[in-house]
Order: C-alpha cells, then sequence, then structure tokens
C-alpha cells in the first residue's frame, strides 16, 4: 500500500475538518455556546467578504474573461494586503494549496497574464509568489503549463512533478496540461 504524503490540501482540509467538529462538539456539550460560536463565523464571513472585495472582484472578472479588469482588482487586493487594515485579517485570501493571500493573489494576476499571451510576465508574478510560499503547488502548474505551451517540455515536466510533489492532484494538471495545448493549437490553426 501507497502512503500518501501529508501535503497541504491535506492539512487544510483536516483542519476545517476538526474546526467544524470543534464548534459541532462545543454546540452539543453546552448548547448556550451555539449560537454565540454561529455569530463569530458569520462575523468572520462578513468581513472576509468585506475586505476581500478586490479580490473576489478579481475573481469574478476573470472567469468573465476580463483579464485588464481582473488584474487591476488583485492590484488593488494587493494594496490592501500592504495596509495596515490587511495586517490585521491575516486569514483572507487563504487557498487550500496556499495559506498566503499575497501569494495566491499574484498567481492569479500571472493568470491573467498567460490569458493574454503575457507568459513572461506571467512567469514573473508565479516566481513572485513561489518566493513568497514555496510549498504552493498552483504556480508550479501555471509554470508547466507555460512551459508546455513555449514547447519545452522537459520544463514542464519538471514542474509538474514538483506541483504533485506539493499536493496537486496528477489528473488534474494532466487536464490542464492537454487543454493549454488544445488551446494552443487551436490558435495556430486559425493563425496559419
Amino acid at each position: 500500500m501507497r502512503v500518501m504524503p501529508f501535503t497541504r490540501p491535506r492539512r487544510v482540509l483536516l483542519t476545517v475538518a476538526v474546526l467544524v467538529l470543534t464548534v459541532v462538539g462545543v454546540g452539543v456539550i453546552w448548547p448556550w455556546l451555539q449560537m454565540p460560536l454561529l455569530g463569530v463565523l458569520l462575523l468572520v464571513v462578513l468581513v472576509s467578504a468585506t475586505v476581500g472585495r478586490n479580490f473576489f472582484r478579481g475573481r469574478a472578472a476573470m472567469r468573465n474573461r476580463d483579464y485588464a479588469r481582473a488584474t487591476a482588482e488583485f492590484e488593488a487586493y494587493l494594496r490592501f494586503l500592504d495596509s495596515n487594515t490587511g495586517r490585521l485579517v491575516p486569514w483572507i485570501g487563504v487557498g487550500m494549496y496556499t495559506l498566503n493571500g499575497r501569494a495566491l493573489t499574484l498567481n492569479n494576476i500571472g493568470v491573467c497574464h498567460l490569458e493574454t499571451g503575457e507568459r513572461d510576465r506571467a512567469r514573473e508574478y508565479w516566481t513572485r509568489a513561489l518566493a513568497l510560499d514555496p510549498l504552493y503547488a498552483v504556480p508550479n502548474v501555471n509554470l508547466a503549463i507555460a512551459a508546455q505551451l513555449d514547447g519545452n517540455t522537459i520544463a514542464a515536466s519538471e514542474y509538474a512533478a514538483r506541483a504533485t510533489h506539493l499536493g496537486y492532484d496528477s489528473s488534474a494538471l494532466q487536464t490542464a496540461l492537454r487543454k493549454a495545448l488544445a488551446r494552443t493549437n487551436e490558435a495556430v490553426g486559425r493563425v496559419v
């Protein structure tokens, strides 16, 4: 039997499960604490949605393929994180693969640049994200995709292996690489 590494995504899921079970357990043992705990949880969600609005707007703009707007929203969010208020709410921008909101945001800006054809600029942002959080698997996935698009299969394989080692699902990675290659082939077919 192969033992799976205890990667960051697994630790994040375990932490969330423990927190949920703790809240439920406390609510069962001390029912009078259930409503205050739910109130605190609701407050955390509301604060996250309010102060993280630029981040969420950036994600929405990415879904709508408005990469210029997404980049502007993410840059505004980075400025917020640098502010005094941003330093008080460290949980904003925490994701499955990183606990660093700046790294998550830099990765998203890199994706916007990749989508607009600026691969070198995208690589800069992904490298900055990895400098902040070397255990962040997603920039490695994106670097693998960029290398694949450049035709550099050796670099793509190295980044893909690093992402898988850090806990990224290898089947999802292979799907992303195939989609990137198909998009490139489609674009080349249209140009030629």
